[in-house]
């Protein structure tokens, strides 16, 4: 047995080592991820972020690797309760956790306004709103004042961030005149960016990633965004602009947001992005299911021809090279996401602050014109989902942390948003074990050298 990631410390101390007992039966635990590899197999554990290799000719039979597993909570007993082990474990470790108060993450919404008319988007029929020359100095002064000299991360969001790239200037120069260290990111169409908004983000803005989404070929693709622009092909104008992003340094992470509609077009577009994006440094894309945000999405004639759908697509992706390779995470999850985060708030365009980027324009717990929070409100974003009869054997379990107000999930978990991270999952680990088997040949081959 090879220990391929070493779980986080953190979490691992909290368990400690699980007592053998060789006269008790033991099973797998059930946040124990097997997935088949050339040597054998690999034993991910969701909770404490350990990935071990056993080769072929290991047995969990054999006494001493046995012992060694229940150990490690690879095997526990058949009684175990292995979700109230893990929420136990979660109490314990965040407990562990000190919060210096400092809020250094920042979604700010430059406007609510944009130039697309995608059908799928979650921000319909809400107000148009920008922000004005003045909240966004205000905004600057309000994070400088609370990021305590920590590094400021800033995603630049909307509606299109871009339709008011002013504000996203003035921020900047706040920050830089004060002295801060800053990063930004934007969610973007890229359809605006010029040579000298390129040129703004890199040396101004500091970007370093823009996420966009392109949803098909040209043809379904401005179909898809509606664009209120009519000079052109939208199409040409954003690839053109990506690779304009590229060449200034700025990694450029493309989003194929599938549903039936366009599933069999997006294969189409996995191979265009390959010709022209395959070996550029800072590109990557990805095909993900709209299972989220939305409901007005076309479905697949089943569940299962969706997620095959996704993988082809993906799979197509990865034979570019231009799917980027996650690796597995450090285990457990002590919180949801930004909303649930003491360091990460979101600035809409009026001065509000928010604890979720995709309630824009509702549910604000704040202002940066007010100290004083709503402590109901705040509260409501720290409740937890309660637990379904399906987590109960989800290997997921641990790194899904879910609170009652995202609306980034089902009402209940169901078979594709589980099935689709499951498969998430079983990437990265073998992503993990590929990039771990590169650096064991690199040292052998420095070794022979030797």
């Amino acid at each position: 047995m090879e220990t391929i990631k070493a779980g986080n410390q953190t979490v691992r101390a909290v368990a400690g080592a699980q007592p053998y007992h060789p006269e008790r039966s033991y099973r797998f635990s059930r946040h124990c991820l097997e997935v088949d590899c050339p040597e054998g197999r690999l034993l991910f554990h969701s909770l404490s972020g350990e990935l071990l290799l056993l080769r072929e000719s290991e047995s969990p039979e054999n006494p001493a690797l046995r012992e060694e597993l229940v150990k490690r909570w690879f095997l526990v007993p058949l009684e175990f309760r292995d979700r109230q082990h893990c929420d136990q474990v979660r109490s314990v470790t965040r407990l562990t956790q000190k919060d210096k108060g400092a809020i250094t993450d920042y979604v700010v919404f430059t406007t609510t306004d944009c130039n697309a008319r995608c059908y799928y988007c979650f921000e319909k029929g809400q107000r148009r709103l920008s922000m004005t020359e003045q909240t966004a100095r205000d905004a600057a002064c309000w994070m400088l004042a609370h990021a305590k000299g920590e590094k400021i991360k800033i995603r630049w969001f909307g509606g299109e961030p871009l339709y008011n790239a002013g504000v996203i200037d003035r921020i900047s120069r706040t920050l830089l005149d004060g002295g801060a260290a800053y990063e930004s990111t934007m969610v973007t169409n890229a359809y605006l960016f010029d040579p000298t908004l390129i040129e703004k983000a890199s040396k101004l803005w500091n970007l370093r990633q823009a996420l966009v989404t392109v949803d098909g070929t040209e043809e379904v693709y401005n179909r898809t965004k509606a664009y209120i622009h009519q000079e052109g092909s939208a199409y040409k104008r954003v690839l053109s602009n990506l690779e304009r992003l590229l060449e200034a340094g700025i990694a450029t992470t493309v989003n194929l947001n599938m549903d039936a509609h366009n599933a069999e077009d997006l294969l189409a577009l996995a191979e265009e992005l390959g010709r022209r994006f395959g070996g550029k440094k800072g590109f990557a894309a990805r095909c993900e299911l709209l299972v989220a945000y939305v409901g007005e999405v076309a479905a697949f004639e089943s569940d299962q021809q969706a997620l095959d759908t996704r993988r082809a697509v993906n799979e197509r992706l990865e034979a570019f090279g231009i799917r980027r390779k996650a690796t597995v995470e450090q285990g457990l999850k002590l919180n949801s996401c930004m909303a649930d985060d003491p360091r990460s708030v979101t600035i809409l365009p009026d001065g509000r602050i928010g604890r979720c980027e995709h309630f824009g324009d509702s549910e604000e717990v704040g202002s940066i014109y007010h100290e004083a929070w709503d402590p109901e409100k705040l509260a409501a974003w720290l409740e937890p989902r309660p637990a379904e009869e399906a987590c109960e054997d989800c290997v997921l379990y641990p790194q899904c942390y879910r609170l009652k107000k995202c609306n980034a999930c089902p009402d209940r978990c169901n078979f594709l948003f589980r099935e689709q991270r499951i498969g998430n999952l079983r990437d990265k680990v073998r992503n993990t074990w590929e990039r771990w088997r590169q650096k064991q040949s690199l040292q052998a081959g420095g070794e022979h050298e030797d």
